[in-house]
């Protein structure tokens, strides 16, 4: 786990890489939005199969454990 130093310190490291200024960084991370909805995942990844024309059988997909 890290303490507060070394997460500054990674952030710094961070906004630096993306040419950002740490404030500047910080408001990025509020503003980005992560992806949660699980039935929303599964809509996409059959309208993707749709799209690209490929059958499910014909591809490998990974087991996903839920639970």
């Amino acid at each position: 786990m890290m303490n507060k130093q070394q997460l500054l310190e990674s952030q710094k490291e961070c906004a630096s890489m993306l040419g950002m200024t740490l404030q500047q960084y910080k408001e990025y991370l509020k503003n980005s939005k992560v992806h949660t909805d699980f039935l929303s995942q599964q809509t996409h990844k059959v309208e993707f199969l749709n799209h690209s024309k490929n059958q499910k059988n014909n591809l490998k997909l990974k087991e996903e454990n839920v639970g």
